[in-house]
């Protein structure tokens, strides 16, 4: 007889980092409908910040999960198309020696919708990926274009045509 998995299923994604509270200097905003949050009118721009809803994957290590994402893809495609290229963001910052992982600060952030400032964070490049629009669940703020340049050239390193 298999054996019963007494966790609490809420607390056991919040320890594992499923929880995008944990990104938020206040929490207590997560669950408020923010001022520039998706709707069929609003648009994500290269270089916003969103919450996003990744999904899940099987039996790899790629990030999942609702997380604050950075959008990447050009304005035209984000307009045009259904779906948006995003970076995702991690707090797990252990691994900022890799070249394709970029260290975040607030100080990073040129616009930020209030209450819901990120903390010290990492994005992930080596898992870039492409999701629907309709995975965007709340708008967090714009980074710095100084820091997008830097974000640029490390992208330029994942994908094999740097230098």
């Amino acid at each position: 007889m298999p054996r019963r998995n007494n966790r609490n299923s809420k607390d056991y994604r919040q320890r594992l980092g499923f929880s995008p509270q944990k990104y938020l200097s206040n929490p207590a905003m997560l669950g408020r409908r923010l001022e520039g949050q998706w709707t069929e009118s609003s648009q994500p721009y290269r270089g916003d910040i969103w919450f996003a809803y990744l999904g899940h994957h099987q039996g790899a290590y790629v990030i999942e999960g609702c997380r604050p994402v950075l959008v990447i893809s050009n304005n035209e495609i984000n307009y045009r198309g259904e779906t948006i290229t995003v970076i995702p963001i991690t707090t797990n910052t252990h691994r900022l020696y890799l070249p394709t992982q970029i260290e975040m600060s607030p100080e990073d952030m040129a616009r930020v919708v209030e209450g819901n400032e990120l903390e010290h964070s990492a994005l992930l490049l080596d898992q870039m990926t492409t999701i629907d629009k309709v995975s965007l669940r709340g708008y967090v703020g714009r980074v710095k274009a100084e820091k997008l340049k830097d974000i640029d050239r490390a992208m330029m390193v994942q994908l094999g045509m740097a230098e």
